[in-house]
């Protein structure tokens, strides 16, 4: 539909934008997923732990409940990583003369589906900082 646009300098900004779109998508997406597996990683140590004081004698269970939440965020939060990487933004060419409301609302979308994706992870940062203050707790110090 760009060839409905009849200036070329808009048919650029247009495309150059889409493009935008794409690569914000995709940069964010592949930085989420780092995040999420160090967040993997230090919920892994905190369960090797929680398994040391475990076998110490020590009552978890306020532990394993906080790692298994922690877990659930997680796995929420990837799911959502992996359903915005599928996603494809593209500006949707009625006419020329609204070509900056649509061109606003991509960018609105792609931003609002961001903004969710990015709470999911604020989310299963919360869960993991919990469940390593209960270990914290547990531990009796400010390991």
């Amino acid at each position: 539909k760009l060839n409905t646009i009849s200036d070329e300098h808009k048919k650029t900004i247009v495309t150059n934008v889409n493009d935008k779109m794409s690569i914000v998508n995709q940069r964010r997406v592949e930085f989420w997923k780092k995040v999420l597996a160090k967040l993997e990683d230090i919920l892994n140590r905190v369960k090797n732990k929680g398994t040391d004081l475990k076998s110490s004698g020590k009552d978890t269970t306020s532990l394993d409940a906080a790692v298994a939440s922690a877990s659930a965020q997680i796995s929420i939060a990837k799911t959502a990583v992996d359903t915005q990487k599928a996603k494809n933004y593209i500006i949707n060419i009625a006419s020329g003369s609204a070509l900056r409301i649509n061109v606003g609302a991509a960018i609105s979308g792609e931003q609002s589906d961001l903004r969710g994706v990015y709470q999911t992870i604020i989310d299963a940062h919360k869960a993991v900082s919990n469940a390593i203050k209960i270990l914290r707790q547990l531990s009796g110090g400010t390991k």
